[in-house]
């Protein structure tokens, strides 16, 4: 199976500008250098000048420009998980078998989806699961996902002693590090790796994550809330206040990875509880809580809005948050017996208004807007006294006067200006 095949599935069918970094560590040399920057849609692997003197590695995700940094993270494209086995007394031929019985074990034993890509490094393995290409602003969903499955391969050692000796390496969560390059070189056996596509299908990233089993204990009791009985839609209003509180507590500074996490988190809770209009309104307002807001929030209404919300349970959510002991305990008592109803109700009249206003802009009547909406016409008139300008006779002149040059007829005027006729003909005598 050619590098070159790999290499397109695992990068290829991208429609942006991106780069991917080649890493060079020659022998003798402290550490890897960067040897090239190639463009992600079109990496070729025999543009490549490989060396026998030297081993090759590639970045597992894409970067924004020439330099191998997480704030340049582009987009993530690939999980890779390294399996090391360093047992010096171990021949080639023993690794490689004790290698093949762990993969053999994977498959058996173990429920995690099949591996796009296996990778025999020479003195391990890479395990690939190639992405649907999506936005950095998703990483703690990535990371979380590379710890999934490095725990559930993890439960394999336990059962397993033989493969204590393999190393599962928890640097695969690095979003821009370096992975040995398909095919090339490995200087410490002489040989080149060998690359196996095993599946062509990529993966939706919040659909790997939702079918991978969490197989680690939390050890901050989080378990002893699970059989909490709070319905559905008072835990999302929960989550909505306690991001917020979160926000003013820890009243500093916050990365932006951590604000792109609060508010994905956020208007996930959100769209679930209220329309998607005041969901977004929502997350915008808090986005400017940050001192550095989150200039593309689109992103994260785009991604929700076609994929559909995320169910996340309780553990995840405070994993997500990295929630200490006393802010998991906040969030846990968060709750009281009039909490959905109370928030139901408060909600409901603010879309109310917010239609009021909206049907009200596009030229519908009091009574229009009663009968849309259901309501009395008495709760539209007192809504519109209170929260819209009223206009003075001479603004109301200025504007029939503006309307009847636009062409529109007396029944139309009247209905915008929300006046009878006898108070349109009342207003042009003045």
């Amino acid at each position: 199976m050619s590098a070159h095949e790999a290499l397109k599935l695992a990068f290829g069918e991208s429609d942006y500008s991106s780069v991917i970094c080649i890493g060079q560590h020659k022998q003798g040399q402290d550490g890897i250098i960067t040897y090239a920057y190639i463009p992600s849609s079109k990496i070729d692997i025999n543009k490549i000048n490989i060396k026998t003197d030297s081993d090759f590695y590639i970045t597992a995700n894409t970067l924004t420009r020439k330099e191998r940094k997480t704030e340049n993270l582009f987009s993530l494209k690939n999980i890779v998980i390294d399996v090391d086995c360093h047992n010096s007394e171990l021949d080639d031929y023993d690794r490689n078998e004790l290698l093949e019985d762990f993969l053999f074990r994977i498959k058996r034993d173990l429920k995690l989806p099949p591996f796009n890509i296996i990778h025999f490094t020479g003195r391990g393995l890479q395990l690939w699961y190639c992405l649907e290409e999506i936005a950095g602003v998703w990483s703690f969903l990535y990371k979380d996902t590379v710890e999934k499955i490095i725990d559930t391969l993890e439960t394999l050692k336990e059962e397993y002693p033989d493969f204590e000796q393999l190393n599962i390496d928890g640097f695969s969560k690095n979003l821009v590090g370096f992975f040995r390059l398909f095919e090339t070189y490995n200087t410490k056996t002489g040989r080149k790796s060998i690359v196996e596509i095993q599946d062509y299908e990529k993966y939706d990233l919040s659909e790997l994550h939702q079918s991978i089993p969490r197989t680690r204990k939390n050890t901050q009791n989080i378990a002893l809330h699970s059989n909490m009985q709070c319905d559905y839609i008072a835990l999302n209003h929960k989550r909505i206040d306690f991001i917020k509180w979160l926000i003013d507590y820890r009243n500093a500074p916050i990365g932006s990875e951590t604000r792109d996490k609060l508010l994905l988190l956020f208007y996930n809770a959100c769209v679930q509880v209220m329309s998607r209009e005041m969901a977004q309104a929502y997350t915008l307002k808090l986005n400017k809580k940050f001192k550095i807001p989150l200039e593309r929030t689109e992103n994260i209404f785009t991604y929700i809005d076609q994929k559909g919300f995320l169910n996340f349970k309780n553990e995840t959510f405070c994993m997500f948050l990295e929630l200490n002991e006393f802010e998991r305990h906040e969030y846990m008592k968060q709750k009281t017996s009039n909490y959905t109803r109370d928030k139901n109700r408060r909600l409901a009249k603010e879309e109310r208004n917010r239609r009021i206003l909206e049907l009200h802009k596009a030229g519908k009547t009091n009574l229009e807007i009663a009968e849309i909406l259901n309501i009395g016409r008495n709760t539209v008139s007192t809504f519109l006294l209170k929260n819209v300008k009223r206009l003075t006779s001479d603004e109301k002149k200025a504007k029939i006067i503006e309307y009847r040059e636009k062409g529109l007829k007396v029944d139309e005027i009247c209905k915008i200006l929300g006046i009878s006729k006898q108070t349109y003909y009342n207003i042009l005598k003045r």
